[in-house]
């Protein structure tokens, strides 16, 4: 794996991944965090069982600006 790759892999997965460790900690159930993680992607939360567009905006946009890093990054090296 090259330098660049595991800069866009962490800038896209540590916000949800640290939102999911928030909500393990908060309440100490794995699969409360492992919700938390699905609702960043999907919007959904198995849990409450209700749909938001705003938990999306944690998955999505470190998701594009990882892509956006990557773009920019490989037009640098080059």
């Amino acid at each position: 794996m090259t330098v660049v790759k595991v800069l866009k892999w962490t800038i896209a997965l540590a916000p949800p991944v640290t939102s999911a460790y928030e909500a393990f900690k908060s309440s100490g159930n794995v699969g409360f965090a492992a919700g938390d993680l699905v609702a960043s992607y999907t919007g959904y939360n198995m849990f409450s069982k209700d749909f938001a567009l705003n938990r999306m905006a944690t998955g999505y946009i470190p998701l594009f600006g990882a892509w956006l890093f990557g773009k920019v990054a490989s037009r640098v090296l080059r």
